[in-house]
């Protein structure tokens, strides 16, 4: 998580030195601090509003005024935090839930023993939040203009059915009635309940839920030389189409070791946020089970099938098919979901 903490003067600065030290302890590791320069505000902000996370030490005018250019989106705009030159208060200003600052406000105030001003309706009724909680669990949110109508429903006591193909543990929170689906990823049921929320990886046929997508799936691929990013990404979206698979659910790239410097691959992984999984070629020989054998691929590669036996090893012992290999456009491409837990308890 990057983080850019901006103050104006030399109390201002000394909690932003405190705070600085004090996230680098708690892992995050990128916290850049700065005092303003005359005539800089706007500079720095417009640079660090590409951050995770903004903190100004100051005036909540001041933070205002010097945003308003670039707020944008919840989806992407960062987390902006407002803490006063005593260090009293500690206000976040957007992005509350999905950018996380409500919690890294929280977070702060209780170590600089400040009061946090939090305003958003759910949290000052004391209501579980589903666009915060699926944030903290790595989740995506697919449709952001379906957060209010659930958030709605919990504060007014109304009982929201959230139907999951993840395993969630952990207390459910009040308003919340969860249905598990049985035999996750193969069945169609959800398609004919409707319901409020649905997380899941694949694609809904509801026409309104609010559809949070789990990182959970693992792409196993083989490629020539010099494929490009492109070619790549077009591949795994036809993938994705034939199984009606999220393409925002993916989780983890694997592939063998001679492609690590692939520019393609690197890039495509960087887009989705993600470092590749290389493996070499006595662990892809390790996996076994029913995979389709390629006197080729054995020839180049020294392995009969990478992008199935690296899906299955970075999917983990109980890792589910979702497609076994399967060649489009000449790359190779196998997809499995890996087991991945989920927990209401994350406060």
């Amino acid at each position: 998580m990057k983080i850019g903490i901006l103050s104006f003067s030399e109390n201002g600065n000394h909690i932003s030195e405190k705070i600085s030290k004090w996230l680098k302890k708690s892992n995050y590791n990128d916290v850049e601090i700065e005092r303003c320069e005359h005539g800089k505000l706007t500079e720095w902000t417009e640079k660090h509003f590409k951050d995770d996370a903004i903190i100004f030490i100051g005036s909540t005018g001041i933070a205002v005024r010097a945003i308003a250019p670039f707020v944008c989106s919840k989806l992407s705009d960062p987390a902006v935090i407002v803490i006063d030159e005593l260090g009293t208060f500690c206000i976040p200003l957007l992005s509350g839930h999905i950018g996380g600052a409500n919690l890294l406000a929280s977070s702060i105030a209780r170590f600089i023993d400040a009061k946090a001003v939090i305003t958003t309706a759910t949290d000052r009724n004391n209501v579980f939040a589903v666009d915060e909680w699926a944030v903290s669990q790595g989740m995506i949110i697919y449709d952001t203009k379906n957060i209010l109508p659930v958030a709605v429903k919990l504060l007014n006591k109304e009982n929201t059915l959230m139907i999951s193909e993840v395993k969630i543990t952990g207390k459910i929170p009040d308003g919340i009635t969860l249905k598990h689906i049985d035999k996750a990823y193969k069945s169609s049921l959800y398609n004919s309940i409707s319901c409020d929320v649905l997380v899941s990886p694949r694609y809904s046929s509801h026409a309104s839920p609010l559809h949070i997508v789990p990182r959970v799936t693992v792409l196993g691929i083989g490629c020539r030389r010099g494929t490009t990013k492109a070619e790549i990404e077009t591949a795994y979206i036809s993938a994705c189409k034939q199984i009606k698979l999220h393409p925002k659910s993916l989780a983890k790239i694997c592939t063998i070791d001679i492609k690590k410097n692939e520019s393609g691959l690197l890039e495509f992984a960087s887009e989705y946020g993600i470092l590749p999984t290389f493996y070499n070629s006595d662990e892809l020989k390790s996996v076994s089970g029913d995979i389709e054998s390629s006197d080729f691929v054995t020839k180049i590669t020294g392995v009969d099938n990478v992008c199935e036996r690296s899906a299955i090893l970075g999917s983990g012992s109980n890792g589910k098919v979702l497609m076994k290999k399967n060649i489009i456009n000449g790359i190779a491409i196998s997809l499995y979901i890996a087991n991945c837990e989920y927990t209401f308890d994350y406060k």
